[in-house]
């Protein structure tokens, strides 16, 4: 996936405040904006939540996340990779959840969809069956009597395979 460019970091400062350990954004006052802009939002939080749960603005016609301008913020580069939330949770942008990530290492770190732990599915037999998918290979783990079980041994494995990146706990 392609990402934007960012604008230039001076830009951004003039035009917000990032606070690392919030992750919350808020836009100053700006002398370059009708006063329309001045009468609604200096002080304002920036940014909305987009669907899949990322905080994100409006910068000359363009849609940025704020975890890359969180980034931007806190090394003065663009990120070279993507940006990923350690505790899985999109719209936290707190300097301390943010890390580069390649994107397999992004995708480790997803939750778990649908309604049992991640690793985990009910075959037609009523049993738990664990799997991983890694490197485009899925592994069967094994089949449980209870979703717990099913989980602690994709856990396991989701540790060796993946170490800081791993997401079990969702």
């Amino acid at each position: 996936m392609r990402m934007n460019a960012l604008p230039a970091l001076a830009d951004l400062q003039e035009a917000m405040e990032y606070d690392a350990l919030t992750g919350v954004f808020t836009w100053r006052r700006r002398d370059d904006r009708q006063n329309n802009w001045n009468a609604v939002y200096p002080g304002a939080q920036a940014g909305w939540l987009d669907g899949k749960g990322y905080l994100r603005i409006t910068w000359d016609g363009v849609k940025l996340g704020l975890h890359r301008i969180a980034w931007k913020f806190l090394t003065g580069e663009d990120p070279a990779v993507e940006v990923d939330h350690e505790n899985g949770i999109r719209s936290d942008n707190r300097a301390s959840n943010l890390r580069l990530a390649t994107t397999s290492q992004n995708r480790m770190n997803m939750r778990a969809r649908g309604e049992w732990p991640k690793g985990v599915y009910k075959n037609k037999r009523g049993k738990f069956v664990a799997q991983i998918k890694c490197r485009g290979q899925m592994s069967y783990l094994g089949s449980f009597t209870s979703p717990e079980a099913a989980h602690q041994a994709y856990a396991a494995r989701a540790h060796e395979l993946f170490g800081e990146f791993r997401c079990i706990d969702r």
